[in-house]
This record gives C-alpha cells, structure tokens and sequence, in this order.
C-alpha cells in the first residue's frame, strides 16, 4: 500500500522492509519524540522542515491507526490505538507546532471489525464514537480521530486508507487471530 501526501509517500510493508528505518519502542502513550532522541519509548515521531532525517521513520500497527500529520513546519507521525486516543496524543503540542494542515491514516482495523464492551465508551469524555448494530457495540478509531483532530483545527484535510486491517487478510490484525506480526507503515520523502 501507498499513498503520496505533499512531499511523502507514505508506505505500509507487512514485512519488515529491506532498508534502514527508524522505530520506536511504542508503548500506547501519548508521548511524541524527535527521532534523534536516545530514549524512544514513545508513540510518535515529530520533526521539523529544517531536520535532516538519514532514514525512513517506521510505526508498527496490528489494527491501531498509524497517523501522518503534516503542515507547514513539519511533520508528526504516530502510533494511535484506543489508549493513546484517550490518554490525548492528537492534542499535543507538537501538532500545533508544525501548523497542520494534511491528516492521514494508514491501514487500521474499522468500525466493523472492532467490538467493544457497552461501557467502553467511558474511556473517552466526550470524543469517543461508538455504534450499536444487532445488539453489539463497535469502536470507531477513525471516527474518534476525526472528531478529536477537527474539534482543535477544523480545516485540516481529513484522509485515509480505506484499508481494514481486520477485513483485508492482507495485512496483520491482531484482533482477527491474536497475530504477534506487525504492518510496517513508513514515511519516506519523495
């Protein structure tokens, strides 16, 4: 899979790829790094036009939404399931701070695939998207995105996949078989 957003492509590799990438030691947080930053627990990367980035930078998803946020000082890329949603990492400052304009999400599991307990919704004060169909409750990540990106800068040109991770066997989903495998999603300049 590949998508072109301004001067990125934006690739998402079941595999991991045969080129040097930058990962995080992603840990469901809200919590945006610069690449060159030693320590990377962390779920997102967050650079500057006047950056040098050497190698692609990789997030790594098995149903959570790898998000590419760029703007006119930069770009931030991101790792997002249910928990950095709720624990606010769409409201960071880095994401001001590259004064956004594009938001994409990659491959990631859908609203249709992504039952939840009725009382989930309770993660999430106000922003959370929930659907009931047949007597079942469904999350919708990219619902829940949408309305947290927008609710801060409503201009931003709203993009992604169309890609369900849990519907399209190609692609990894932990929720569809528990699968240890990752989706390798990368930004690489063009």
């Amino acid at each position: 899979m590949q998508q072109i957003i301004g001067n990125y492509i934006f690739k998402t590799f079941t595999e991991k790829p045969n080129i040097p990438v930058v990962r995080l030691e992603q840990i469901h947080s809200n919590i945006i790094i610069r690449p060159d930053n030693e320590n990377k627990k962390a779920d997102g990367f967050y650079i500057k036009n006047t950056d040098q980035i050497n190698n692609p930078l990789c997030i790594l998803t098995a149903d959570c939404l790898p998000i590419f946020i760029l703007g006119k000082e930069g770009y931030v890329f991101l790792h997002a399931g249910w928990k950095g949603l709720a624990s606010g990492i769409l409201y960071q400052k880095q994401i001001s701070q590259i004064s956004p304009h594009t938001f994409y999400i990659g491959p990631c599991i859908y609203p249709c695939c992504y039952e939840v307990e009725t009382n989930f919704i309770t993660n999430f004060k106000k922003d959370g998207v929930i659907i009931q169909k047949d007597h079942k409750t469904f999350f919708d990540l990219i619902g829940t995105a949408k309305n947290q990106i927008t609710s801060i800068f409503s201009d931003i040109n709203f993009q992604h996949s169309n890609i369900c991770t849990c519907c399209n066997q190609n692609f990894h989903s932990f929720r569809r078989n528990k699968t240890a495998k990752r989706n390798y999603n990368i930004i690489i300049k063009s």
